[in-house]
């Protein structure tokens, strides 16, 4: 946190908020977003109810027919007059840190305390007599909506859940019981300690960790904009976000903001949202401004809409605003996946557009991450022509495309934990053959989809994931040992294996793992004694949900 906080003071030009003067064009936003809503209730009820017979943060112990139970004082008035009564003097001042509770039954009051931290009363245990009882109860510590769920006695399950919502909702810049008044940029907001550190481990650390803040009746907030920690206070007692009252980049900025605090809830369901905002326009922006502030997240999503929307985003004029190196941390990329000759001619305008600004050292490292082997050779005649670049870097790109691996010259298209469509082929004394030529006796197209050993994908594609299997003409071929290699082509005719089970007796489904890699084709070949076996593609993708639960070593797969 500290860290963010010190990029933020070295990259903002006011206090609190973005400057984006190194941007031609900052992010824009939807106009109509007026049904957009962030709802955590829940997560708020759940961390209320975190409270039952916690220590943390109480401030007041409940002396139950000699045992004492810790409570938190606010909580209990907020959710009761009667509590309230009990609990604080007239003056508005907390009596003393012991309370006796008397005349009351300890099983049935402690039930009744649960309610209080939870919303619920779980009635399946309890005999008609001890309903009745606690409904007296409820009514005497004045639970009245408690008492008339339970002379109706429909449910074994009573769930006021709302009702614990509302009561800590009505808490928000209250004075009653409050105990902190946090002072945000000259304003003074009343606010209640046990509530805040329950919500994040921030406030927890700040109001109880012994510093001056825990003594200390006004607390100061620094650098955030008033307007917005007041929205995130709000949302700290309600649980709610109305995305509409948030308007142009002060949604990045309370992104920031709840990722400051420590909300990870929030956090995540405003990444979410942010996402469903990229546009090619201005999705470039969206990653200068969070990888500035190293959101790992919101990096990844833009680079992904990147990649994959590439040719829109490079005819985009939020592409001209780029700074050099997010530049060169985009067109770097294996997955940044179209027309090479294309790239470069966004580079040549991202060059002519910040002319002024750039040195000759600037211009060759940005043309540097151009990959001109995968020009043609029309097009390589073109990039000599706009002079920029020499013939010593076309030869040395002609030179490379003719001894270097193919994987480490492609580039192709990165589809995280998505199912790729692909066409299957048959391999024929070097030939490929589509899959609508029919092996000789079957006709049944479902069983035929699938069942040839190539496939091949519309696009260059990132893999490191392949499911296969024997195809199945009957059901004993699931008890059938054989073996296979695993070969995989960017051309279709110069193959690289890279799974080497010939040697293995394997069975049923196969699921492989390989070292991430750019192909277009991937071919399956059986054993020398089965050569013609024929092989059914189960899946394949670039996994990511998983992969750090495998080590691949030598082909196989250690779970770790």
């Amino acid at each position: 946190m500290l860290i963010n906080i010190l990029a933020f003071i070295i990259l903002c030009s006011v206090p609190g908020y973005f400057s984006f003067d190194y941007l031609d064009s900052s992010p824009t936003f939807p106009d109509d977003n007026s049904h957009e809503q962030i709802d955590h209730t829940l997560i708020l009820a759940k961390h209320i109810s975190n409270l039952y017979l916690s220590e943390s943060y109480k401030d007041v112990d409940l002396d139950i027919d000699g045992e004492e139970v810790p409570a938190h004082r606010i909580l209990l008035a907020s959710r009761s007059e009667n509590f309230g009564a009990l609990l604080y003097g007239e003056d508005g001042k907390p009596y003393t840190n012991n309370v006796k509770i008397s005349e009351t039954p300890v099983a049935l009051f402690m039930i009744l305390l649960k309610y209080t931290y939870t919303g619920q009363v779980n009635l399946s245990d309890l005999e008609d007599t001890a309903v009745f009882k606690l409904g007296r109860i409820s009514e005497y510590f004045g639970f009245f909506d408690l008492k008339h769920s339970l002379q109706e006695y429909s449910n074994e399950q009573i769930d006021h859940v709302h009702l614990l919502v509302s009561d800590i909702s009505n808490l928000y810049l209250s004075k009653s019981y409050s105990d902190v008044v946090l002072v945000v940029g000259g304003e003074e907001f009343h606010a209640h300690r046990f509530l805040l550190a329950s919500r994040s481990y921030y406030f927890g650390v700040l109001l109880f960790g012994g510093h001056r803040e825990t003594y200390d009746k006004k607390v100061p907030i620094n650098d955030v904009p008033v307007n917005l920690f007041k929205k995130l206070l709000k949302y700290i007692y309600t649980g709610l976000v109305v995305l509409s009252d948030l308007e142009g980049l002060d949604v990045l900025e309370f992104y920031r903001i709840s990722d400051l605090f420590g909300f990870l809830d929030l956090t995540n369901s405003l990444n979410d949202y942010l996402q469903t905002t990229f546009e090619a326009e201005n999705v470039c922006s969206f990653f200068v401004i969070t990888r500035s502030f190293q959101y790992k997240k919101l990096i990844d999503a833009s680079l992904d809409f990147i990649d994959n929307n590439a040719e829109d985003v490079l005819t985009a004029d939020g592409f001209l605003s780029l700074p050099l190196e997010a530049l060169q941390e985009i067109i770097i990329r294996d997955s940044f996946y179209t027309n090479e000759f294309e790239i470069f001619h966004a580079v040549c305008r991202w060059i002519h557009q910040k002319h002024d600004d750039l040195d000759h050292y600037s211009k060759v490292k940005v043309l540097s991450a151009v990959r001109y082997s995968l020009m043609s050779a029309d097009e390589m005649s073109k990039a000599m022509k706009s002079k920029l670049v020499g013939s010593d870097i076309i030869s040395e790109a002609i030179q490379k495309r003719k001894t270097s691996s193919p994987e480490h010259q492609f580039r192709g298209q990165r589809k995280p934990n998505v199912s790729l469509y692909f066409a299957p082929l048959k391999l024929t004394n070097g030939n490929l053959i589509p899959w609508v030529e029919r092996l000789h006796g079957h006709n049944d197209d479902e069983d035929l989809d699938g069942g040839y050993n190539v496939i091949r994908f519309d696009n260059r594609t990132l893999i490191n994931y392949i499911e296969i299997k024997l195809w199945n003409i009957s059901t004993s071929d699931d008890q059938r040992y054989y073996s296979y290699d695993i070969e995989v082509s960017m051309d279709g005719y110069n193959w690289t294996r890279v799974i080497n089970h010939s040697n293995y007796n394997c069975r049923s489904l196969q699921r492989l793992w390989i070292q991430p890699r750019i192909v277009q084709y991937i071919h399956v070949v059986g054993s020398k004694s089965d050569p013609n076996v024929t092989f059914k593609f189960c899946g394949v993708q670039y996994n990511t949900n998983e992969m750090h639960m495998v080590e691949i070593n030598n082909g196989f797969v250690d779970q770790l």
